[in-house]
């Protein structure tokens, strides 16, 4: 059996300002740093775990740090976990986007369907599609033993999309009551799978109850 612990970064500060991030390089906040402390403290108490894996972005590699060292493991960097790129979207307000008509078209557009995105962007296709082949790489390369991945919403959110069976209810990957997910800051989702990558079950989900006061959540609109 192998495991894959998947871990959102922590607040950053595009999180904060309510920008649209995708792979513009914000550092985590305070709290962000926090958090990501506090994982490490939650991960290193009930897992064992033998590689980390991380998007090569400034916030998810501050993020994996406390639970390499706790571990006494190294993080691999990797630009196949990065966020979807908004091309030139990213660093542009939330506020601003809905304010723009032009820019607000474009956002709809790229929320909506799988084949288009911003210019100097990518596709949600493009996106699910580098990593979902990474994912099988080290599924392939790691069996039998607990990788951590520590990445973004829509990288994340494509992962358990592609674990969800809508037509079996006890295999559905939604933490929500109306059947969606939420992928808050810092949070952990924790899978077991057979040897050929088959889902055997969600051990947790979206999961930050670890984080006490300090949860934080950035609404996403998209990334």
């Amino acid at each position: 059996m192998t495991t894959v612990i998947l871990v959102r970064h922590g607040q950053s500060v595009g999180n904060l300002l309510g920008m649209c991030c995708g792979q513009k390089d914000y550092p985590l906040t305070e709290q962000g740093l926090e958090q990501a402390r506090m994982t490490g403290e939650y991960l290193r108490a009930h897992y064992h775990i033998d590689h980390i894996y991380a998007s090569s972005l400034t916030r998810t590699m501050q993020t994996a740090a406390p639970t390499a060292e706790a571990f006494g493991l190294e993080t691999i960097p990797s630009d196949a976990l990065k966020e979807m790129s908004g091309g030139i979207l990213e660093g542009v307000s939330k506020k601003e986007i809905f304010e723009n008509k032009e820019y607000y078209e474009i956002h709809c557009t790229w929320n909506d369907t799988e084949d288009f995105c911003p210019e100097g962007g990518e596709t949600k296709r493009q996106m699910r599609e580098r990593v979902l082949a990474f994912l099988e790489e080290l599924i392939q390369k790691h069996k039998g033993e607990c990788i951590a991945l520590f990445s973004h919403w829509g990288p994340l959110f494509s992962i358990c999309q592609s674990w969800d069976d809508p037509n079996h209810a006890e295999k559905r990957i939604c933490n929500m009551e109306d059947g969606t997910l939420r992928i808050p800051n810092s949070s952990i989702t924790v899978a077991e799978l057979d040897d050929d990558g088959t889902l055997l079950r969600v051990k947790e989900l979206g999961y930050n109850a670890h984080l006490g006061s300090i949860v934080s959540d950035s609404i996403k609109g998209l990334v």
